[in-house]
């Protein structure tokens, strides 16, 4: 029998909820979140348990960070780099965030600071096309619409990974002040 699983994950700033709750499906069937990989998650084999997972979002985490989480009654299990944690806890444990407003600083905390990528991708890619398609040659030295040229694909890839969850994240504000007020 496999005693490790890959499941994809969905991207978390767009289905955060959905993915936490799937794994605590898969919890249920003996499957428990060991570690993110960059597409998914890896899944080791145990016995089934009713648990939750929750996702939080903190740059360069302390000691006193994860005891707080502890003494709530949330373990650490995972972490993507030095920003993104993933913690579980048996089902019925008080959320790790139970009201809007800590949600909405949670999201916004992330957006700004995926927004610090994102903008200036968005910046360089609209360059990046206003130099390849301007039509004036005389105007555009030779250099600058070759480096456009290079600088194009991974300015655009670049804002499509950042813009896109920073958009994700603006709505789940949105939302969230919506559905608060």
């Amino acid at each position: 029998m496999k005693k490790t699983k890959y499941i994809l994950c969905w991207g978390l700033a767009f289905s955060e909820e959905r993915d936490m709750k799937r794994l605590g499906n898969y919890a249920k069937d003996g499957w428990f979140l060991e570690k993110l990989t960059p597409f998914g998650y890896r899944l080791k084999r145990g016995k089934p348990q009713q648990i939750e997972y929750s996702l939080d979002y903190q740059n360069n985490p302390d000691q006193e960070y994860f005891l707080f989480f502890k003494e709530t009654g949330w373990f650490h299990v995972c972490s993507i780099g030095e920003e993104i944690h993933i913690f579980q806890a048996p089902s019925g444990t008080k959320p790790i965030y139970s009201d809007q407003s800590t949600k909405i600083e949670k999201y916004a905390r992330e957006q700004r600071q995926i927004a610090k990528v994102a903008f200036p991708a968005l910046l360089l890619t609209l360059f990046c096309f206003f130099l390849k398609g301007s039509g004036l040659p005389s105007l555009v030295p030779k250099i600058l619409g070759q480096i456009s040229s290079v600088l194009i694909i991974p300015s655009f890839i670049a804002l499509v990974f950042s813009g896109l969850p920073c958009l994700a994240y603006t709505f789940k504000i949105r939302k969230l002040k919506k559905d608060s007020i």
